[in-house]
Protein backbone atom coordinates (compact mmCIF):
# COMPACT_ATOMS: atom_id res chain seq x y z
CA UNK A 1 0.00 0.00 0.00
CA UNK A 2 2.75 2.44 0.97
CA UNK A 3 4.81 1.71 -2.11
CA UNK A 4 1.75 2.04 -4.31
CA UNK A 5 1.23 5.54 -2.88
CA UNK A 6 4.84 6.40 -3.67
CA UNK A 7 4.53 5.13 -7.24
CA UNK A 8 1.27 7.03 -7.77
CA UNK A 9 2.75 10.24 -6.35
CA UNK A 10 5.85 9.80 -8.50
CA UNK A 11 3.81 9.53 -11.70
CA UNK A 12 1.35 12.20 -10.59
CA UNK A 13 4.23 14.66 -10.24
CA UNK A 14 5.25 14.12 -13.84
CA UNK A 15 1.66 14.50 -14.97
CA UNK A 16 1.12 17.72 -13.02
CA UNK A 17 4.43 19.15 -14.23
CA UNK A 18 3.31 18.57 -17.82
CA UNK A 19 -0.20 19.96 -17.26
CA UNK A 20 0.80 23.07 -15.32
CA UNK A 21 3.62 24.73 -17.20
CA UNK A 22 4.40 27.41 -14.61
CA UNK A 23 8.07 28.21 -14.09
CA UNK A 24 7.82 28.16 -10.31
CA UNK A 25 5.45 25.19 -9.98
CA UNK A 26 7.33 22.37 -8.26
CA UNK A 27 4.96 19.71 -6.97
CA UNK A 28 7.38 17.32 -5.13
CA UNK A 29 4.59 14.82 -4.49
CA UNK A 30 6.96 11.93 -3.64
CA UNK A 31 8.53 14.03 -0.89
CA UNK A 32 5.08 14.86 0.51
CA UNK A 33 4.22 11.17 0.45
CA UNK A 34 7.44 10.36 2.30
CA UNK A 35 6.45 12.90 4.96
CA UNK A 36 3.05 11.29 5.31
CA UNK A 37 4.15 7.64 5.42
CA UNK A 38 7.04 7.93 7.88
CA UNK A 39 4.96 6.53 10.80
CA UNK A 40 4.56 3.28 8.88
CA UNK A 41 8.36 2.94 8.78
CA UNK A 42 8.96 3.97 12.39
CA UNK A 43 9.99 0.44 13.44
CA UNK A 44 12.19 0.03 10.37
CA UNK A 45 14.25 3.23 10.15
CA UNK A 46 16.79 1.90 7.67
CA UNK A 47 14.00 0.85 5.31
CA UNK A 48 12.66 4.41 5.33
CA UNK A 49 16.06 5.85 4.41
CA UNK A 50 16.52 3.23 1.69
CA UNK A 51 13.11 4.19 0.34
CA UNK A 52 14.08 7.88 0.43
CA UNK A 53 17.28 7.11 -1.45
CA UNK A 54 15.48 4.99 -4.04
CA UNK A 55 12.75 7.58 -4.65
CA UNK A 56 15.37 10.35 -4.87
CA UNK A 57 17.43 8.31 -7.31
CA UNK A 58 14.38 7.59 -9.47
CA UNK A 59 13.50 11.29 -9.28
CA UNK A 60 16.99 12.11 -10.58
CA UNK A 61 16.66 9.66 -13.45
CA UNK A 62 13.12 10.63 -14.45
CA UNK A 63 12.91 14.38 -13.85
CA UNK A 64 16.41 15.88 -13.71
CA UNK A 65 19.74 15.60 -15.48
CA UNK A 66 21.61 14.88 -12.26
CA UNK A 67 22.60 11.63 -10.64
CA UNK A 68 22.48 11.10 -6.87
CA UNK A 69 21.69 14.77 -6.11
CA UNK A 70 18.05 14.19 -5.22
CA UNK A 71 18.89 10.79 -3.78
CA UNK A 72 21.15 12.59 -1.30
CA UNK A 73 18.61 15.39 -0.76
CA UNK A 74 15.75 12.96 -0.16
CA UNK A 75 17.85 11.04 2.38
CA UNK A 76 18.73 14.29 4.15
CA UNK A 77 15.10 15.34 4.12
CA UNK A 78 14.11 11.88 5.34
CA UNK A 79 16.34 12.48 8.33
CA UNK A 80 14.68 15.87 8.88
CA UNK A 81 11.27 14.16 8.64
CA UNK A 82 12.29 11.62 11.28
CA UNK A 83 13.49 14.42 13.57
CA UNK A 84 10.28 16.38 13.10
CA UNK A 85 8.18 13.37 14.01
CA UNK A 86 10.06 13.12 17.30
CA UNK A 87 9.42 16.76 18.19
CA UNK A 88 5.85 17.26 17.02
CA UNK A 89 2.59 15.66 18.03
CA UNK A 90 1.01 13.55 15.35
CA UNK A 91 -2.09 15.27 14.02
CA UNK A 92 -3.25 16.88 10.80
CA UNK A 93 -2.09 20.43 11.59
CA UNK A 94 1.40 19.42 12.60
CA UNK A 95 1.55 17.28 9.48
CA UNK A 96 0.88 20.41 7.41
CA UNK A 97 3.54 22.28 9.39
CA UNK A 98 6.06 19.47 8.90
CA UNK A 99 5.26 19.42 5.20
CA UNK A 100 5.95 23.16 4.95
CA UNK A 101 9.24 22.77 6.85
CA UNK A 102 10.33 19.93 4.58
CA UNK A 103 9.37 21.89 1.43
CA UNK A 104 11.25 24.99 2.59
CA UNK A 105 14.26 22.84 3.53
CA UNK A 106 14.20 21.19 0.11
CA UNK A 107 14.01 24.56 -1.64
CA UNK A 108 16.90 25.94 0.43
CA UNK A 109 19.14 22.89 -0.17
CA UNK A 110 18.24 22.76 -3.85
CA UNK A 111 18.82 26.50 -4.30
CA UNK A 112 22.22 26.30 -2.58
CA UNK A 113 23.26 23.34 -4.74
CA UNK A 114 22.26 25.18 -7.91
CA UNK A 115 24.12 28.29 -6.79
CA UNK A 116 27.26 26.31 -6.00
CA UNK A 117 27.13 24.52 -9.34
CA UNK A 118 26.72 27.79 -11.23
CA UNK A 119 23.54 26.63 -13.00
CA UNK A 120 21.41 29.37 -11.49
CA UNK A 121 21.81 33.08 -11.07
CA UNK A 122 20.88 34.26 -7.57
CA UNK A 123 17.48 35.87 -7.41
CA UNK A 124 15.67 36.23 -4.12
CA UNK A 125 12.33 36.75 -5.91
CA UNK A 126 12.78 33.48 -7.84
CA UNK A 127 13.64 31.71 -4.59
CA UNK A 128 10.62 33.11 -2.70
CA UNK A 129 8.24 32.42 -5.59
CA UNK A 130 9.43 28.83 -5.85
CA UNK A 131 8.89 28.34 -2.11
CA UNK A 132 5.41 29.89 -2.27
CA UNK A 133 4.17 27.84 -5.22
CA UNK A 134 5.78 24.68 -3.89
CA UNK A 135 4.07 25.03 -0.53
CA UNK A 136 0.69 25.82 -2.08
CA UNK A 137 0.71 22.86 -4.48
CA UNK A 138 2.00 20.44 -1.86
CA UNK A 139 -0.46 21.54 0.84
CA UNK A 140 -3.31 20.87 -1.59
CA UNK A 141 -1.84 17.45 -2.38
CA UNK A 142 -1.30 16.50 1.27
CA UNK A 143 -4.87 17.48 2.17
CA UNK A 144 -6.22 15.24 -0.60
CA UNK A 145 -3.85 12.38 0.24
CA UNK A 146 -4.52 12.65 3.96
CA UNK A 147 -8.27 12.53 3.33
CA UNK A 148 -7.92 9.43 1.17
CA UNK A 149 -5.70 7.70 3.72
CA UNK A 150 -8.07 8.68 6.53
CA UNK A 151 -11.00 7.12 4.68
CA UNK A 152 -8.99 4.00 3.89
CA UNK A 153 -7.76 3.66 7.46
CA UNK A 154 -11.27 4.21 8.80
CA UNK A 155 -12.38 1.02 7.09
CA UNK A 156 -9.14 -0.95 7.51
CA UNK A 157 -8.66 0.06 11.18
CA UNK A 158 -5.01 1.05 10.71
CA UNK A 159 -3.69 3.86 12.91
CA UNK A 160 -2.69 6.97 10.98
CA UNK A 161 -2.99 10.17 13.02
CA UNK A 162 -5.31 11.64 15.61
Amino acid sequence: MIYILLIISFYLEGLCSMLFRINFFLPLFPLVTLTLIYPYFRKYGNTFFKTCFLIGFLYDIAYTNTIFVHAFLFCLLGYIISLLYHFFDKNFWTLLLMNCIVMISYQIFNFILFLLSGKMIFSISLFLNSIFYSIISNVIYIIILYGLLWLLNKYKKIELYH
